[in-house]
């Protein structure tokens, strides 16, 4: 099913089951994907399934990087953190003060850190 369409119950399904059958597939739809925010989420769905997959945490790292849209960002704070990489972390860290109130909310919140401060703030 997964190979025919992107299917968010289905890859989670997955995930928690562990499928290394769906590794495969799953690789595939990483490596067809030109956005960096669904190769970030592809990645954490992998490395979830292989745990600690160091190839993933790397792809992970490098396209953290090209995630430069605010929206994008947010939304991947809480995927980069499921790697529990203190290099991955740190980055996420480099945002928890931010200007934007939604970006430092996002980056504190997936690091289990308190946001009165952000809320306080705006």
């Amino acid at each position: 099913m997964l190979e025919k369409k992107e299917d968010d119950l289905i890859i989670e399904t997955l995930t928690i089951m562990k499928s290394t059958d769906a590794l495969t597939t799953l690789r595939k739809r990483l490596n067809l994907s030109k956005n960096p925010t669904m190769k970030i989420i592809w990645a954490r769905y992998i490395n979830e399934i292989k745990s600690e997959d160091v190839e993933m945490r790397k792809n992970a790292l490098t396209e953290f990087d090209n995630a430069s849209e605010r929206d994008s960002r947010i939304g991947i704070f809480h995927h980069l953190a499921r790697f529990c990489d203190s290099r991955i972390n740190d980055k996420i860290r480099n945002f928890i003060n931010h200007k934007d109130y939604l970006t430092a909310y996002n980056a504190r919140t997936s690091l289990g850190i308190d946001t009165v401060e952000i809320v306080n703030r705006e």
